[in-house]
C-alpha cells in the first residue's frame, strides 16, 4: 500500500491496488513505525478508542460548556419574564405599564451582559 498524497488537513489517499483506493483520515502523527502500529493493535482489538488516539479539545470543550451555561441562564431569565408579564395581566393599566418596563429593562440587563462576556 502507497501513499500518493498527503494534505495538510490530515486525510490522504492510499493505494490499495491497481484500480482501487481509498480516502482515510490521519487520528494522530508517529515519529516511529513501532508506536504507530503499537497504537494500531490496541486500537484494532478495542483496548483504545480513535477519541483516545485524537486526544481532547480543551478549548473547544470549554467553549461547548460556556454556550450551554449561557443558554441554561438565558432560558431561566426568560422563564422570570414571562412569569412576571403573565402576573401583570391581572394588575391595573399603570401596573402593567410599569411591568412592561420593568421586563424590557431585565432583557436590556441580559443582552448587555451578553455582549460584555464576547
Amino acid at each position: 500500500m502507497n501513499i500518493i498524497r498527503k494534505s495538510p488537513d490530515k486525510y490522504t489517499v492510499h493505494k490499495n491496488g491497481e484500480h482501487h483506493f481509498s480516502l482515510v483520515k490521519i487520528l494522530k502523527d508517529y515519529d516511529s513505525d513501532k508506536a504507530a502500529l503499537n497504537d494500531l493493535t490496541n486500537l484494532a482489538v478495542g483496548e483504545i478508542t480513535e477519541r483516545d488516539l485524537l486526544g481532547s479539545n480543551y478549548e473547544q470543550d470549554a467553549e461547548a460548556g460556556k454556550f450551554g451555561n449561557r443558554v441554561n441562564v438565558l432560558e431561566a431569565a426568560l422563564e422570570g419574564i414571562r412569569s412576571d408579564l403573565v402576573d401583570s395581566l391581572i394588575l391595573s393599566t399603570g401596573d402593567v405599564e410599569k411591568a412592561v418596563r420593568e421586563a424590557v429593562k431585565r432583557i436590556n440587563g441580559i443582552l448587555n451582559d451578553g455582549r460584555k462576556e464576547e
